[in-house]
């Protein structure tokens, strides 16, 4: 009787084999169907300006990004933080996805000068080349740890997260309509690092993806809601978009799933909202006098006036408004010409302009005097590859992508040295993270939906120190509150 149970025991395990089998064949031939039809979306789809080669280049990085991306998908049970998938989506958004636009030229050269050199294609051949070092810098083998004794999670009062974060969103906004006269104060600095929406946002996704309740729920949802329209009144999408990103990305963690409206909505906000901010900034007198004191009513209806301007004209109206949407996302153009001008035109840097990290993990605080470091790499490198001059970068300037940043530096192995070292800081952080304790839970998350995977080596450690600072600060006060309540009724 043993052996006749055994026997069948047997035979059933290795049943279940061969069906585990049969579905990773069939998983990974639907894969590598999915793998093809990527593939020849770019070749067949792709923007005429852009020539096979390139659109060709385009396609491996948009199948290395789906590769990615499906093998977190398909594990049964989602494991940590999505931080390499949520990294390698933006890299493909910013550098390769452009190929499906029109080509975009800048204020240092045209695009068809740039297609004609050849700069175009080898900006492809460089985002991929920097995908691939990031994976290699993230697949680093390291020897492993033993595992810590996980603590009892401590209670915070979600009152107290909701003050918190109401006293944040009124920084926020106050920071928005003053920002032209006191918004470049190193004492305001330390306020804006301790009232963080985002802070209170994931402290109260915490309490969430550990409870399980609908009233939880509700509560990030409402609050949410909040920044974006707080976010939308101040005139930055930067303030109103990443609410919604940290919303869907928090939601996935903890269910597995993302709501249909939300992701609906975060589109919508990129694609209506991005070319009418610009329009509203004007109405309102944004970053001036005048835009302190406008009350919520008249910001409604300057809103409203925007949106008319932008989207109620004629066709070609709306068609700039895309073409700006779409510009914001690419890169392509500036990794092709700073391929283009280096070091026939302009030298490489060498390595200086990484220099500046150290000096940026140092706090403001502790170094009031410390070097601008948004001067001496983002403005040099704007001014000195044609995007802007240095007047315009005194009020505004734009970050520059890691591709150009790593060939400034040192040409083809820079741009392999930068994604190493991203893939490496990102890896950190997913090591890092986890969702048993609120303060690794919140500052990990907090720097993975504020830091750009596009960003300059430099740009990725500004500000972490400060943040990890700021963050330890909040989050072990209000654990603070919560022993005092609890010590209080108690007694």
């Amino acid at each position: 009787m043993n052996s006749f149970n055994a026997r069948i025991g047997e035979s059933s395990r290795h049943a279940t084999s061969r069906t585990h089998a049969g579905d990773v064949w069939r998983w990974n031939w639907l894969r590598l169907g999915v793998s093809f039809l990527v593939l020849v979306l770019h070749l067949t789809a792709s923007h005429a300006d852009y020539g096979a080669l390139e659109r060709l280049a385009a396609g491996v990085c948009g199948i290395t990004v789906l590769n990615v991306i499906w093998r977190y998908m398909s594990e049964k049970h989602v494991r940590g933080l999505p931080v390499l998938e949520w990294v390698v989506l933006q890299l493909y958004v910013f550098f390769a996805m452009p190929v499906f636009f029109e080509g975009e030229s800048n204020m240092a050269t045209t695009f068809q000068a740039l297609s004609r050199s050849g700069a175009i294609l080898e900006a492809l051949i460089a985002a991929n080349l920097f995908v691939f070092c990031l994976l290699a810098g993230w697949h680093l083998p390291r020897p492993k740890r033993r595992k810590a004794s996980v603590a009892p999670v401590r209670h915070v009062p979600q009152l107290a997260v909701l003050v918190y974060g109401a006293v944040s969103l009124v920084v926020s906004f106050l920071r928005a309509r003053y920002e032209y006269a006191w918004g470049t104060e190193w004492f305001m600095s330390v306020v804006y690092f301790l009232f963080s929406p985002t802070v209170a946002q994931l402290l109260l996704l915490f309490d969430f993806h550990n409870k399980q309740k609908t009233r939880s729920a509700s509560v990030v949802v409402v609050f949410t809601s909040v920044m974006v329209v707080v976010g939308l009144f101040t005139g930055r999408l930067d303030y109103a978009l990443p609410p919604l990103i940290t919303l869907a990305i928090g939601l996935f963690v903890s269910q597995q799933r993302v709501p249909k409206t939300l992701i609906a909505a975060s589109f919508a906000m990129l694609l209506v909202f991005n070319p009418v901010k610009l329009v509203y900034r004007e109405l309102t007198g944004y970053r001036t006098a005048e835009f302190g004191t406008l009350t919520v009513g008249e910001m409604v209806d300057a809103w409203k006036e925007s949106i008319q301007q932008v989207w109620a004209g004629n066709n070609a109206q709306q068609q700039q408004a895309l073409d700006t949407t779409a510009s914001r996302l690419n890169y392509l153009s500036v990794n092709a010409t700073v391929i283009d001008s280096v070091p026939e035109r302009i030298p490489y840097a060498l390595g200086e302009p990484w220099a500046v990290v150290p000096v940026s993990l140092v706090p403001r605080v502790l170094w009031p005097d410390k070097p601008n470091l948004t001067e001496i790499s983002t403005d040099r490198f704007n001014v000195l590859f044609g995007m802007t001059t240095w007047s315009i970068a005194a009020t505004s300037t734009a970050a520059y992508p890691g591709v150009a940043d790593g060939f400034w530096n040192l040409g083809w192995l820079g741009v392999a040295i930068a994604g190493f070292i991203s893939g490496l800081f990102w890896k950190m952080l997913a090591i890092t993270w986890t969702p048993s304790g609120r303060l690794r839970y919140s500052l990990v998350f907090l720097l993975v939906v504020t830091t750009r995977a596009t960003a300059a080596t430099p740009s990725l450690f500004v500000g972490v120190a400060q943040v990890a600072f700021a963050c330890f600060i909040v989050v072990k006060t209000l654990e603070l509150l919560g022993e005092i309540g609890s010590d209080g009724r108690t007694s």
